[in-house]
């Protein structure tokens, strides 16, 4: 899939979200565009099932050192992805923190220029 309209999309000043404060649970709403784009993430096996929890510190590695997702493999940027998107279900504006830092654009970039089809996790599951 080419990513670039989400690409472009989160490169705009734009706000990406809003927040509801009187929502007390989940006060944070996402665009079109970021919903559509986690959509897309599920449809095309980005996001993949493993023990994502048992993998958050080295996510954060990632977080703090941006410049590690500029050199990420397709499964790095699969779990990075899956690990943000699922911890944002627990701690509601974790996405939103992630397009703030620039963080998701870097991923989205990366995932662009790797190869689609290299095999890394085909059916979409680590063991």
């Amino acid at each position: 899939m080419d990513w670039a309209y989400y690409i472009e999309y989160l490169k705009t000043p734009a706000k990406k979200y809003s927040i509801d404060e009187s929502n007390v649970f989940d006060p944070y709403s996402y665009t079109q565009e970021i919903d559509d784009l986690i959509t897309n993430l599920y449809e095309t096996k980005i996001i993949i099932q493993f023990e994502w929890p048992e993998w958050q510190e080295k996510a954060a590695e990632f977080i703090k050192n941006p410049e590690m997702i500029k050199v990420a493999s397709l499964i790095e940027v699969k779990m990075l992805l899956t690990t943000i998107v699922r911890k944002n279900r627990f701690c509601s504006g974790f996405v939103a923190y992630i397009i703030e830092e620039g963080i998701l654009l870097l991923l989205m970039q990366r995932l662009n220029e790797l190869p689609a089809d290299i095999g890394e996790c085909a059916e979409g599951t680590i063991s």
